[in-house]
């Protein structure tokens, strides 16, 4: 797998980046062991968790960081890229945010615990507060950034709008500012009422959008890149009535087409050849679960 130059101050990236959001939760501990030695052997080293995922309410912490952690424990750090979000409302409120000094250090120092680590590479904000001044949440997290517990920090479910408002203040103020932002998008376009999740809090990108990513300097890191499996089992002739309603349409069937000669081309399954074309599209790198081991073989062949 080849590596990318995105930052000076961290390694140089995979990419792919191996979606750690099943780990404790579809997948346990030996089998993240499993995928993660996988991923490392094939080149793999960016990989992303969430102080959310898989969470231990009554014990405040994060199975999948807490696995994650003890992998890096066992098999040490070395080169890999950590990126880890805090800051996602409480599940019961989702519409109350939690964008404050005292709940993003709260997270911020559960998820350092957890991942057994003094910095984190990238610390995203796993959603936005549209109330609060953007330049007030940048203030706060380069604070945290001066302080040494994360290197570089970045926005995940944050509009086209706020990314560029982000990048202006950062500008204008001479800190970093967002570096990544991993907000749902994927090649295929959605059909008009028929949104891939029920949490309207999530912030999903059209094409055009991206663009105030890019355009200033900032990686996308997309979540759902991949369509939720629609190229791939529409190529395998699996029906999925959801996902068709989703993304059936003539543009998505003729990128299928494409993705498809790809795959039978290069002689790669079809999940490849998507994120090879995916790769393809400029500072993309997608974020990328497995459900299973096969699965995460038809990723590493990227």
């Amino acid at each position: 797998m080849k590596q990318i130059t995105v930052y000076n101050d961290i390694p140089a990236v995979s990419e792919i980046c191996l979606g750690a959001d099943g780990f404790g939760s579809k997948h346990d501990r030996d089998t993240a062991f499993r995928m993660l030695d996988a991923f490392r052997d094939a080149g793999g080293n960016f990989v992303d968790t969430a102080n959310i995922y898989a969470r231990d309410f009554a014990e405040g912490y994060s199975r999948s960081e807490r696995i994650l952690g003890e992998y890096l424990a066992s098999r040490g750090k070395d080169s890999l890229v950590i990126a880890t979000k805090g800051a996602h409302p409480d599940p019961k409120t989702m519409h109350t945010p939690r964008v404050t000094r005292e709940c993003i250090e709260k997270d911020l120092d559960e998820s350092l615990l957890s991942l057994g680590l003094d910095c984190i590479d990238i610390y995203y904000l796993h959603r936005d507060d549209p109330a609060m001044p953007i330049g007030e949440i940048l203030e706060i997290l380069d604070d945290f950034r001066k302080m040494g517990k994360i290197k570089r920090y970045a926005g995940s479910n944050y509009s086209a709008e706020r990314v560029r408002e982000a990048a202006e203040y950062a500008g204008a103020h001479g800190i970093p500012g967002f570096s990544f932002i991993s907000n749902m998008w994927s090649p295929a376009s959605q059909n008009p009422g028929a949104p891939l999740s029920g949490d309207d809090t999530l912030v999903r990108f059209e094409d055009a959008d991206t663009a105030s990513v890019t355009d200033n300097g900032m990686w996308f890191t997309p979540y759902s890149s991949s369509a939720k499996g629609w190229f791939a089992k529409k190529a395998a002739g699996r029906s999925d009535e959801r996902l068709d309603g989703i993304f059936a349409n003539g543009a998505n069937l003729a990128l299928l087409e494409h993705i498809v000669n790809m795959a039978g081309e290069e002689s790669i399954p079809v999940q490849t050849a998507l994120l090879r074309h995916i790769r393809s599209l400029g500072n993309i790198i997608p974020v990328t679960s497995a459900s299973d081991m096969g699965q995460l073989e038809d990723i590493l062949k990227v």
